[in-house]
């Protein structure tokens, strides 16, 4: 409860070299003049500057800060936060629309940050990690069906729903019908879960029509929910619907410099596309010359295409049997 004689300035309480200076003064750098002329500042209140907004989103990403809630959490209790919003505090709701709304200009402001920083000798990219993960869709195991089952269940459910409809109509010419308690009220709610129901097999089966297009090989389960994810092994051992996000990061600074979700477990052919990314982003004339990356890279296509490109790649190979392997062995103290 002591009372504090001469307060201390927000800016006194950041040291001069705390990171969050450098996020500050590189991104006071870069040119807003698009994302100003978005806003109308004639009406509302007077808005917030994109760029700091986009500074709490980046500067939470180099934190390990990510989630809107959390970031609305830390402009309250950390200093470096409160310093880099100028004191302002920001809902997580608008964090999360302005997130949404700007993906791609945010991975632009991105880009722009590491090539100021690659100037200023802190990203050489010389060295490059990638790797790739497991995450869970927003679909339960047991919520696929076959490309057959879709289309069976998108003419069940259509005729479920021109049924209803027809009750529902019915409902309507008999005004005291419609205030008991089985009238059109249930009906209403059992044509919205159809309705629902049949727009979740309608995007799946949109989403099979896109791979056909393609020339793609068509899973043989689609989920329904998430249509876009793929049966794939998980992390935790098991099965069910998953994406596979992946990063390529620079080794020397720890910056992630590509990223990228996919819906296939196939993420050792995403390794040089990766590469081939990080040279137009940072308008490189060669790819890097070392790429780190686990056992699951070092494919005969990837060391071919390494090897072509002019990259050492450092990945394990996997060793053939037990004759073979040194590590392997019926003594493993001999």
């Amino acid at each position: 409860d002591q009372i504090v004689l001469f307060p201390e300035k927000l800016d006194q309480i950041i040291p001069q070299d705390h990171s969050v200076r450098i996020i500050d003064d590189i991104l006071c750098r870069l040119d807003w003049s698009k994302w100003e002329q978005a806003y109308n500042r004639r009406i509302g209140q007077p808005p917030i500057h994109p760029k700091v907004i986009a500074a709490v989103i980046l500067y939470g990403n180099l934190c390990r800060i990510r989630s809107s809630r959390a970031l609305e959490e830390a402009l309250s209790v950390r200093n470096d936060f409160r310093w880099l919003a100028e004191g302002r505090t920001i809902d997580h709701t608008t964090i999360s629309e302005f997130r949404r709304k700007n993906p791609e200009a945010l991975k632009d402001i991105f880009v722009q940050i590491v090539l100021v920083a690659r100037d200023l000798g802190h990203v050489p990219l010389a060295s490059l990690g990638f790797d790739g993960t497991r995450m869970r869709a927003n679909n339960r195991k047991t919520g696929t069906r076959t490309p057959e089952e879709l289309r069976k269940a998108k003419a069940e459910l259509e005729a479920k729903f021109s049924q209803l409809e027809a009750k529902a109509a019915a409902a309507d010419q008999q005004d005291e019908e419609r205030l008991g308690e089985g009238s059109d009220h249930k009906i209403s709610e059992e044509l919205a879960d159809v309705e629902r129901r049949r727009q979740q097999v309608d995007a799946a089966l949109a989403e099979i029509d896109r791979l056909s297009a393609q020339g793609e090989k068509v899973p043989a389960r689609i989920p329904i929910t998430d249509p876009h994810s793929r049966v794939s092994p998980n992390k935790e051992g098991g099965f069910a619907p998953n994406y596979t996000p992946h990063a390529t990061v620079d080794i020397d600074s720890g910056m992630v410099v590509s990223a990228d979700v996919i819906s296939e477990a196939n993420e050792d052919k995403q390794m040089l596309p990766a590469v081939e990314d990080v040279k137009a982003s940072f308008a490189l004339e060669q790819a890097p010359g070392e790429m780190l990356a686990d056992g699951m890279m070092s494919t005969g296509d990837n060391l071919a295409k390494c090897e072509e490109a002019g990259i050492d790649l450092y990945s394990p190979i996997k060793l053939g049997g037990q004759a073979d392997n040194p590590a392997i062995r019926e003594d493993p103290s001999v």
